[in-house]
């Protein structure tokens, strides 16, 4: 394998970071005054996993073939994750 340059591994790095900035929302909470508050942001983000899970199992309520077991685990789990999250909230209060 080829060795990076100095350049390559320059804009690389500038790749990362923009990519790296996308993915954690980081203007977004600039504009919020949250940058560093990652207690909020860790909360944010578990309520877009929430929700991604909530379509998810709606999803299971209207496939015959999906088996009644495994919609409940999936109710199992959220109320799992609901739990996890209250949790989260409550270590930002305390």
């Amino acid at each position: 394998m080829e060795e990076m340059t100095e350049k390559q591994k320059d804009e690389f790095d500038a790749w990362v970071n923009e990519r790296e900035a996308e993915l954690f929302k980081v203007d977004s909470f600039k504009k919020l005054g949250k940058e560093h508050d990652y207690f909020f942001q860790i909360l944010c983000f578990m309520g877009k996993a929430s929700e991604q899970m909530s379509l998810a199992f709606t999803l299971t309520e209207h496939i015959n073939e999906f088996p009644p077991e495994l919609a409940n685990e999936f109710r199992e789990v959220a109320i799992q994750y609901q739990e996890l999250q209250e949790k989260v909230r409550n270590l930002r209060q305390g």
